[in-house]
């Protein structure tokens, strides 16, 4: 069986490189190590060629000389590209956040949406109750998604004899479940969680 080796020599050191990185104006195969990366990095990123640098705008002199951070900061800060006032204005604007608002429903509202449940089951029966209840009140559910309106709408439907129950203008619902006991969390229980001993 014939092995065909499809490594062409670098433009930069001459050894054998495969056809991932390649020189945008010589189209010669590269090594990323072995000339001027450009573009955006990653797979299949254009490196220039010592040959087609020299070539370029950058000099012979800055292709060779060794690279330091001092030598770098010189040379970033000696352009007058970007103005310090733009650097500011970016750096000055408070980071956007990934998870939504969590919109929070007062109890009148919860017995609003629960007391019409109750009057829909009575007349149609619950087929269909969840979504009808998120369609009749969008102002109270207004989640990000879907699903997290119709979570809602069913965890107030669980929680229908306690949403009724609560008295006139209260702002919270007891935490006591049916019989007088409280509910225990996991999380506190002992011998939950990471180890806390000292190493």
């Amino acid at each position: 069986m014939v092995t065909i080796n499809r490594a062409t020599p670098c433009g930069g050191c001459g050894q054998p490189v495969g056809p991932v990185h390649s020189c945008p104006k010589c189209f010669r195969h590269m090594h990323p190590f072995c000339g001027r990366p450009t573009g955006k990095e990653g797979f299949g990123q254009s490196v220039i060629c010592p040959e087609c640098d020299q070539d370029g705008q950058h000099s012979p002199d800055h292709a060779s000389a060794p690279k330091s951070v001092g030598h770098v900061v010189e040379l970033q800060s000696s352009g007058s590209d970007v103005q310090p006032e733009a650097s500011q204005s970016i750096s000055s604007q408070p980071r956007q956040s990934s998870r939504h608002t969590q919109a929070v429903s007062s109890i009148a509202h919860r017995r609003k949406v629960v007391r019409w449940m109750k009057e829909f089951e009575a007349n149609n029966g619950d087929k269909g109750m969840f979504a009808k209840a998120v369609n009749r009140f969008p102002g109270i559910f207004n989640s990000a998604t879907q699903a997290a309106n119709l979570a809602k709408a069913i965890d107030w439907w669980k929680k229908w004899e306690q949403i009724l129950d609560a008295g006139r203008g209260s702002v919270a619902i007891s935490a006591r479940r049916r019989g007088g006991r409280r509910r225990v969390s996991a999380k506190v229980t002992a011998g939950r969680g990471r180890p806390r001993r000292a190493w």
